[in-house]
């Protein structure tokens, strides 16, 4: 067909159609209208910068979410992600509290945005989730992306963004972006929580930072126990069933978040293990 139909919006044109077209293929066609109004909106560069983000920034929301929202609705969501990732003073992590109204056919609901951005890492989301979960707040929904940017370093220019692409390159920085839309959160709480997602965040980067490390300490287990397999006094089949769940736990099966280190010392009263680090 030549023509797509957005229940509860205009008819596309063909003309707008052709020049949507080729994006059918790599983005949700439930964002079209959204593309189009961008382009109306801004001119020729910002509005491709904005597609590329809105891609990324929409790619982790259900269907039926966006099918709920409406043009304005998503136009709005992700100008104001747009706008919180212009600026990104130091490397440290980004926090701000947007509150929105939204209103259906039915009633009109208040809310509250979290928008966090930091250094891309492992385990955000979920920890930023259950940070808010043991705050009282009520999550609605999220939006999460890693985008990849540029940001300026001259001293007039620090930490503005300065261009943005859609996939890693080797020159443009990953960061994390989470968007929590939740209901209404009072102002007088928003210090509160602010504190609590940085302490999580803190946590969490403590045992990514130590990930590689204690994977690469499993890694070098596993070649002991295979190169001195004739020392140990056990059971072929039993070091062989050692070696495969350490090759199990190794293929992202595990998370590491640290480990203990003893050795084995021998005493007139038989073998004992002592606690190193």
């Amino acid at each position: 067909a030549d023509i797509w139909c957005f229940p509860g919006r205009a008819q596309a044109t063909n003309e707008v159609l052709e020049n949507y077209r080729t994006m059918v293929h790599t983005s949700n066609v439930l964002l079209l209208p959204l593309y189009q109004k961008i382009d109306e909106t801004f001119g020729a560069q910002k509005a491709e910068s904005l597609k590329n983000f809105a891609r990324r920034y929409f790619a982790s929301s259900a269907n039926a979410e966006l099918a709920r929202a409406t043009e304005e609705q998503l136009f709005s969501q992700v100008t104001t992600a747009w706008d919180f990732i212009q600026e990104r003073p130091g490397t440290g992590v980004k926090i701000q509290f947007c509150e929105w109204q939204r209103d259906d056919e039915q009633n009109s609901r208040p809310g509250t945005s979290i928008y966090v951005l930091l250094n891309d890492m492992p385990f955000v989301v979920d920890s930023v989730r259950q940070c808010l979960n043991r705050t009282g707040a009520t999550v609605r929904h999220l939006n999460n992306a890693v985008i990849y940017v540029a940001r300026g370093s001259s001293k007039q220019k620090r930490g503005k963004l300065q261009s943005l692409v859609p996939d890693a390159d080797g020159e443009h920085k990953a960061e994390a972006l989470t968007c929590i839309h939740c209901s209404l959160i009072s102002k007088e709480r928003h210090a509160e929580i602010e504190a609590e997602i940085r302490d999580t965040l803190k946590h969490v980067a403590a045992a990514v930072k130590a990930y590689k490390p204690m994977t690469k300490k499993a890694e070098e287990i596993r070649a002991r126990l295979v190169a001195n397999a004739a020392q140990f006094p056990v059971e072929g089949a039993e070091l062989a069933e050692s070696v495969a769940f350490i090759d199990w736990i190794l293929d992202n099966h595990f998370t590491f978040l640290g480990y203990e280190e003893y050795r084995i010392r021998n005493r007139a009263q038989g073998q004992i293990l002592e606690y190193q680090q």
